[in-house]
């Protein structure tokens, strides 16, 4: 299970207003990604393969090479996982030389645990898995099942970004 790239850093927070502000007025993240508009509920959703909500509010960023993505769980298991575990890091994007089904049975292998959530939605584009491997590699992983584009049109190749002066 090679890991290709990291894409991602997501955390799950409170407020993302007030976690966008921050990290913009004190911490110099200014490449945010421009609100998306999905035009209303995304009628095809499903968590685990059963029709769900997707309740969150969400803000994207760009900063050192990563798409910085920040949760705010309305409801819903991110929800749930924040209620128990409070704000912080939830889940490394990642792509991998397995394919999409090829890294699930490998995570089951090590963790004997199925995909803790997988979340589609075919009218959007949206398929992707988050295995929670905390308990071998101290974290979850979150994987797509294409290696397609951005849907905000992040450059999934960009290099790091120069030292800070």
């Amino acid at each position: 299970m090679a890991i290709k790239r990291l894409l991602q850093v997501c955390c799950i927070v409170n407020d993302v207003a007030q976690t966008k502000q921050v990290l913009r007025d004190e911490y110099g993240f200014t490449n945010w990604a421009p609100k998306e508009d999905f035009g209303g509920p995304i009628r095809d959703y499903k968590i685990n393969g059963e029709p769900a909500e997707l309740n969150n509010k969400a803000e994207f960023c760009t900063a050192f090479g990563l798409e910085w993505e920040f949760i705010e769980p309305k409801s819903g298991p991110l929800k749930l996982w924040l209620d128990e575990h409070g704000p912080g890091i939830h889940h490394f994007a990642v792509l991998t030389d397995d394919s999409y089904e090829e890294f699930g049975v490998k995570a089951k292998r090590l963790t004997g645990k199925d995909v803790w959530l997988n979340g589609t939605a075919p009218s959007v584009g949206m398929d992707y898995s988050y295995y929670d491997l905390t308990s071998v590699i101290g974290m979850f992983l979150e994987v797509y099942n294409e290696d397609r584009p951005h849907p905000s049109g992040f450059n999934m190749d960009a290099q790091p970004d120069p030292p800070l002066e």
